[in-house]
């Protein structure tokens, strides 16, 4: 099994720094046989990780863990001691409302309340609920898990049976239709997207984060002109809050990098003079 990533570890890690790395041709076909190709899937089990992870990765998943704290506003002292924690919390948090998370799987009720409680710490708690209402699909392992985001107006996936296969599979069956997209090129091509993972003409790429969402956008209205600025608005602000305070020269470098992890296929994102970028589709 390959060893999944821990948020706690040091240096700290930064999911967008993930480099877009080609696979093989087969890749493509394999979004169906390995269903979770593409994803990020988050875990918060405390116990028997590598378990869980073991059946993500299976299915095609990329996973990271965290472990669970629970950080109590007001608390200064015990914050300052576990420093650590509070970091390890932060970029937990950090990284499902980017959406660098496509789900993350909760086994315990305290694993939600302590997500919920250092969101809260972090003056993040609004941004990750929206998050987790939207577009990170929460799955709970049990419904007693589950009640903590009920009651904040969040509602999750729960298994028939507490057991991790049942999760996996109920996981499996849900998430592909949520990321994956497909939009017809030409006569003979077809750009699958599913999650950080893109199929076009026999080539294959896992695309860093913000590449990623950068393409998703454009697909969204195949052959539409997207400029600059409302990309920084549909993207770098949805991430960070902060797309209004960004350069255009970002959506350049970024386009750039797509462009390079398309390879052969990078004609397919087109530069409209003075207005923005297209999916070159035809019609």
């Amino acid at each position: 099994m390959a060893p999944a990533e821990t948020l706690d570890q040091r240096p700290p890690i930064s999911l967008p720094a993930q480099p877009a790395r080609a696979t093989p041709p087969t890749t493509a076909a394999a979004f169906d046989g390995r269903p979770l190709t593409g994803s990020v899937v988050a875990i918060t089990a405390d116990r028997r990780r590598e378990e869980l992870a073991t059946l993500l990765q299976d299915l095609g998943a990329r996973t990271v863990e965290t472990p669970t704290v629970r950080l109590t506003p007001g608390d200064e002292g015990a914050l300052a001691r576990r420093a650590g924690d509070r970091a390890a919390a932060a970029r937990f948090v950090g990284s499902l409302v980017r959406r660098d998370v496509h789900a993350v799987t909760f086994t315990t009720a305290p694993g939600v309340t302590g997500l919920l409680e250092a969101a809260a710490v972090t003056g993040s708690l609004d941004v990750l609920l929206a998050a987790l209402r939207e577009d990170v699909l929460p799955v709970c392992l049990a419904p007693a898990c589950a009640r903590p985001l009920e009651a904040v107006g969040v509602t999750p996936l729960t298994p028939d049976r507490a057991r991790f296969p049942a999760l996996v599979e109920l996981l499996a069956a849900t998430l592909p239709q949520r990321i994956r997209r497909e939009v017809r090129v030409d006569a003979g091509r077809t750009l699958v997207m599913q999650g950080f993972s893109v199929a076009v003409g026999g080539h294959c790429v896992t695309l860093p984060p913000l590449p990623a969402a950068v393409l998703a956008e454009l697909a969204r209205r195949p052959g539409w002109v997207v400029s600059r600025s409302e990309l920084l608005r549909r993207v770098w602000d949805l991430r960070d809050g902060r797309g209004a305070q960004r350069d255009e020269h970002a959506v350049e470098a970024t386009v750039a990098r797509l462009r390079t992890a398309l390879g052969p296929a990078s004609g397919l994102v087109k530069t409209v003079t003075k207005r923005g970028y297209r999916l070159a589709v035809e019609p």
